[in-house]
């Protein structure tokens, strides 16, 4: 079973690097939920393979570290795949919580308050904690409950509200939060050897993913739309943008988007409207290094193609 865990915690880890492939747009909340699943099976992985009970606790706090703030960065993901608008104050009291829950779920060793006892057991095909439940137990339990309502809540708000249109995505979201409710539910009730979360983790991760994907393809393809719209074609190559114009742009991208000196350089041509090939001859580069220059500044400025920069840019003039 230890070797099992083992294979599951690998997974969680390669899983993190399909993320940072999938998502484009780096959004860091799907990163830390990625992260936090990581964490939760390293944990497992440690206290199966633990052969003292110091290095258990030690484990079991990892685990606990991904399980407290988990479904935090869930419903945030949650919020922003259903384009629904939160305070930034939610995001810093929810994460204090979390703070304070994980100080309680690290506490055993310390205090009696989360277990009033707790052993070792290393007789099976894997080390298990055995635990005698303290007073405050059953507070992860209502702080998971109370996560998992708002996740179907914002589900079922943004369906009814119309800001989920794809069915497949209001699917996906309720299949994923049902899910890891009925495992929850598996374990909290039925005794067990194994840690059926981490498996019903991998899938949530899975299918979120997908769901990321799906969406971020969609946007990408609307914008475009919207661009390709609103794009007004210059009369002459050179006078979309004024050389004043293009030197402010290029001066507010570089402090927003963090671009380097040679993607200001590039910048600068390609709202010249410049041809790659000039582009490249300009800057005595090979057109496939000014192709990756391009890529990276579209991916900064969350836009796909250089009409659709265009339109963006001439929108905040």
């Amino acid at each position: 079973m230890t070797i099992t865990y083992g294979v599951i915690c690998f997974v969680s880890l390669l899983l993190i690097g399909v993320c940072r492939e999938v998502d484009k747009k780096r959004n860091i909340w799907l990163l830390m939920l990625f992260v936090s699943v990581f964490m939760c099976n390293m944990g497992y992985f440690l206290v199966a393979a633990a052969s003292s009970l110091t290095f258990a606790l030690i484990a079991n706090g990892i685990s606990y570290l991904g399980s407290v703030f988990l479904p935090f960065f869930m419903l945030v993901m949650i919020l922003n795949l259903c384009k629904i608008e939160y305070p930034k104050w939610l995001t810093k009291a929810l994460m204090a919580l979390g703070a304070v829950m994980f100080i309680l779920t690290a506490s055993p060793g310390i205090s009696q308050l989360y277990y009033k006892s707790v052993s070792l057991d290393t007789t099976g095909s894997a080390s298990r904690l055995v635990r005698e439940y303290g007073p405050l137990h059953c507070v992860f339990s209502i702080y998971l409950a109370l996560y998992f309502a708002a996740m179907i809540g914002v589900v079922f708000y943004a369906m009814a509200k119309k800001k989920i249109t794809n069915p497949m995505q209001a699917i996906f979201m309720v299949f994923s939060v049902f899910g890891n409710i009925v495992i929850w539910l598996v374990e909290r009730f039925i005794p067990r050897n194994f840690e059926f979360l981490s498996v019903s983790y991998i899938f949530t991760e899975v299918l979120i993913l997908l769901m990321y994907g799906i969406m971020q393809e969609l946007d990408s393809h609307a914008q475009t739309e919207r661009a390709q719209a609103a794009y007004i074609p210059p009369a002459a190559e050179t006078d979309l943008f004024s050389p004043e114009q293009i030197e402010q742009m290029v001066n507010r991208c570089s402090e927003t988007a963090q671009l380097t000196k040679r993607e200001q350089e590039v910048m600068r041509l390609i709202l010249g409207n410049r041809k790659r090939k000039d582009i490249a001859d300009e800057l005595c580069v090979t057109e496939s290094t000014v192709k990756k220059y391009t890529s990276q500044i579209y991916r900064k400025l969350s836009v796909s193609s250089r009409i659709e920069l265009f339109a963006k840019l001439k929108n905040q003039i």
